[in-house]
Protein backbone atom coordinates (compact mmCIF):
# COMPACT_ATOMS: atom_id res chain seq x y z
CA UNK A 1 0.00 0.00 0.00
CA UNK A 2 1.32 3.84 -0.79
CA UNK A 3 1.10 6.44 1.58
CA UNK A 4 0.53 10.03 0.20
CA UNK A 5 1.37 12.94 2.26
CA UNK A 6 -1.17 15.76 1.53
CA UNK A 7 -1.77 19.48 3.57
CA UNK A 8 -5.37 19.95 4.91
CA UNK A 9 -6.60 22.31 6.64
CA UNK A 10 -9.81 22.04 8.19
CA UNK A 11 -12.08 24.93 10.31
CA UNK A 12 -15.38 24.57 11.81
CA UNK A 13 -17.95 26.97 12.58
CA UNK A 14 -21.55 27.45 13.49
CA UNK A 15 -23.97 30.45 13.16
CA UNK A 16 -26.68 30.84 15.30
CA UNK A 17 -28.79 32.35 12.82
CA UNK A 18 -32.64 33.22 14.19
CA UNK A 19 -33.38 30.61 16.59
CA UNK A 20 -32.73 30.83 20.03
CA UNK A 21 -30.53 28.11 20.37
CA UNK A 22 -27.99 26.01 18.07
CA UNK A 23 -29.55 23.04 17.14
CA UNK A 24 -26.80 21.29 14.87
CA UNK A 25 -24.11 19.47 16.23
CA UNK A 26 -20.25 18.44 14.57
CA UNK A 27 -17.53 16.64 15.48
CA UNK A 28 -13.75 16.83 13.41
CA UNK A 29 -11.28 14.27 14.75
CA UNK A 30 -8.28 15.26 16.24
CA UNK A 31 -5.24 15.91 13.85
CA UNK A 32 -2.70 13.73 16.08
CA UNK A 33 -5.01 10.90 14.76
CA UNK A 34 -5.44 11.84 11.11
CA UNK A 35 -2.10 9.92 10.15
CA UNK A 36 -3.05 6.51 12.02
CA UNK A 37 -7.09 6.42 11.58
CA UNK A 38 -7.71 9.02 9.16
CA UNK A 39 -9.94 11.90 9.24
CA UNK A 40 -13.78 11.99 10.82
CA UNK A 41 -16.01 14.97 10.33
CA UNK A 42 -19.62 14.38 11.11
CA UNK A 43 -22.21 17.22 10.68
CA UNK A 44 -25.32 16.39 11.95
CA UNK A 45 -28.38 18.92 10.90
CA UNK A 46 -30.76 19.66 14.08
CA UNK A 47 -34.03 19.49 11.79
CA UNK A 48 -35.12 22.98 11.43
CA UNK A 49 -36.66 23.73 14.79
CA UNK A 50 -37.80 20.66 15.89
CA UNK A 51 -38.62 20.29 19.18
CA UNK A 52 -35.49 18.96 20.86
CA UNK A 53 -33.24 18.89 17.80
CA UNK A 54 -30.25 19.48 19.47
CA UNK A 55 -30.51 16.84 21.62
CA UNK A 56 -31.10 14.43 18.17
CA UNK A 57 -28.40 15.78 16.60
CA UNK A 58 -25.62 15.76 19.25
CA UNK A 59 -26.91 12.18 20.04
CA UNK A 60 -26.60 11.50 16.77
CA UNK A 61 -22.95 12.74 16.74
CA UNK A 62 -21.94 10.91 19.69
CA UNK A 63 -23.41 7.38 17.84
CA UNK A 64 -21.11 8.56 15.15
CA UNK A 65 -18.00 9.01 17.10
Amino acid sequence: MATISIGITIFADQLLGQRKNQEDALYISPASLFHKKGLLAIVSDGMGGMERGEVYSNSAVEAMR
